[in-house]
């Protein structure tokens, strides 16, 4: 059961997801999942998070 969902929405922001993504790595407790509402990205914001859910660091959902 997950305790806490951390809501992004994100539209041409890889550079600040990666910030915010490597700030969630490095919390102490893993216990959330980060939902990821991209309204329509250009460029590579769904690559970028597609290999994060590959690394398996944190949970993610990603919703395009």
């Amino acid at each position: 059961m997950t305790l806490l969902t951390v809501f992004t929405p994100a539209y041409n922001r890889s550079e600040t997801l990666e910030r915010a993504y490597k700030s969630l790595v490095n919390q102490t407790s893993k216990d959330f999942e980060w939902l990821i509402i991209d309204d329509g990205s250009q460029g590579n914001t769904a690559r970028l998070v597609e290999h994060w859910i590959e690394e398996n660091k944190i949970t993610i959902k990603y919703v395009f």
